[in-house]
């Protein structure tokens, strides 16, 4: 991994841990990069899913730099992808925990899709 952080992703009070992939093909593009998403079950660490571009470029490189930083109380993913100047936050990312419609336990009142931002 081009570089790692930790943080709980899914409020279940254990940390996963995200590691960047800047040479990952995806959707046919190459060294778009991704995210990769551990968690550890008390019996090691396994892969639980991915973080990319809905609409990837050949040589982003998503993953080079990688945080967890909270937006509003709630720990978010920030994702740099050096080959294309960008900075991804990852509201909504699909990852268990964090499910659009359910209520936001970190901001009693709110909801979490009301953080996504194609919604």
């Amino acid at each position: 991994g081009a570089a790692i952080a930790a943080g709980d992703l899914n409020l279940d009070g254990r940390d996963e841990l995200l590691v960047g992939d800047p040479g990952a093909i995806v959707s046919g593009a190459g060294r778009a990069g991704a995210v990769h998403v551990f968690e550890n079950d008390g019996t090691g660490w396994r892969r639980t899913g991915a973080l990319f571009d809905a609409s990837p470029a050949s040589g982003a490189r998503m993953g080079t730099a990688v945080a967890v930083a909270p937006v509003r109380g709630r720990p978010e993913p920030f994702v740099g992808a050096a080959g294309s100047s960008e900075v991804f936050v990852f509201y909504c990312s699909g990852l268990e925990g964090d499910k659009p419609l359910a209520d936001d336990p970190m901001n009693p009142g709110h909801r979490l899709d009301g953080r996504c931002l194609g919604q």
